[in-house]
């Protein structure tokens, strides 16, 4: 864990030392000192992701929901600690990649509730192909979603510009049909009517 961020912080207090923000002079020492924080800020996360884990091993599942209450967390929260920390042991973490990241590859395989197992080994590939892509947590947990439902990766600018102008198209004729709709049940309007016969017709619906 880097040490130096955490050095900082005054006692008793939720500020910086204000004698080091005041050495802080180009952009690039703010980039610098940022990077640490954030980097921090993950290594606790794993922190409490391994400890509620090792908690969970010992003391069981009930003591999630005991923990959850006396510390006033919700207890989802606590669960996707652990998941993380089961998901990627120690040696299978990406130090590039934010604890975030972590979680979201972690959905790329199914945990069983009862077993602790996953059923595969997706997400080590998942949490590559993000570290390497330099993916946010939403683009990634997009990705694992499409593929789970069969829709084919979308490899690249070009086809992703199709792609979104194709759901734009649906959208646009899903519209036209729910208007349609409400005319024929506004004014009993049989040209409306078969109007969305044929758009149905011919979409194949």
């Amino acid at each position: 864990m880097n040490e130096t961020a955490l050095s900082t912080i005054e006692n008793n207090s939720l500020a910086l030392d204000s004698k080091v923000l005041e050495n802080l002079e180009s952009y690039d020492d703010f980039l610098s000192y940022y990077i640490q924080i954030d980097q921090t800020s993950s290594a606790f996360s794993w922190l409490k992701a391994d400890l509620l884990f090792k908690m969970t091993q010992k003391l069981g599942d009930n003591s999630v929901r005991k923990l959850a209450e006396d510390i006033k967390q919700p207890v989802s929260t606590i669960v996707n600690y652990t998941r993380t920390a089961m998901a990627f042991p120690p040696e299978k973490r990406e130090e590039g990649a934010s604890f975030s990241i972590h979680f979201q590859a972690s959905f790329a395989d199914s945990l069983d509730e009862k077993s602790k197992e996953f059923d595969g080994d997706k997400r080590f590939d998942w949490l590559e192909k993000a570290v390497d892509n330099n993916m946010s947590t939403r683009k990634l947990a997009e990705e694992i979603q499409l593929q789970k439902s069969g829709v084919p990766e979308i490899q690249d600018a070009e086809s992703e510009k199709m792609f979104q102008e194709a759901q734009s198209a649906v959208m646009e004729i899903k519209k036209h049909v729910d208007n349609l709709y409400k005319d024929v049940r506004r004014n009993n309007d049989k040209d409306a009517y078969f109007e969305i016969i044929k758009i149905h017709q011919s979409l194949n619906v």
